[in-house]
């Protein structure tokens, strides 16, 4: 029953590494939601893989066109999604659902 909740909600995420978690949330709402009439975004993010041989080399903030936001503060009203992207030392990536904002 979880496993299908979670693909309904598009609460999900891709990766090529067996033992990685993602947990990614705006505004406290988990990935696959939508955020509706909000002027601050508010990111958490947390990847963690418990095999000492895989480390997270990069987090990526991601958004529209493909567009890596880099920065702390960016134009919310520009962006109508993010999602983000893990890439390990050993070239392994993941990826996750986005949240939507409107």
């Amino acid at each position: 029953d979880a496993l299908y909740d979670s693909l309904r909600n598009m609460r999900v995420y891709a990766t090529e590494d067996k033992n990685i978690k993602i947990d990614y949330s705006i505004n406290n709402l988990p990935m696959g939601s939508t955020i509706k009439n909000t002027s601050k975004l508010n990111f958490n993010i947390s990847a963690i893989d418990s095999d000492e041989n895989d480390k997270i080399d990069e987090i990526q903030v991601i958004s529209n066109n493909g567009e890596i936001i880099k920065s702390k503060t960016f134009n919310s009203n520009k962006n109508k999604f993010y999602y983000i992207k893990v890439i390990q030392n050993n070239d392994k990536i993941s990826v996750t659902s986005p949240i939507w904002i409107e």
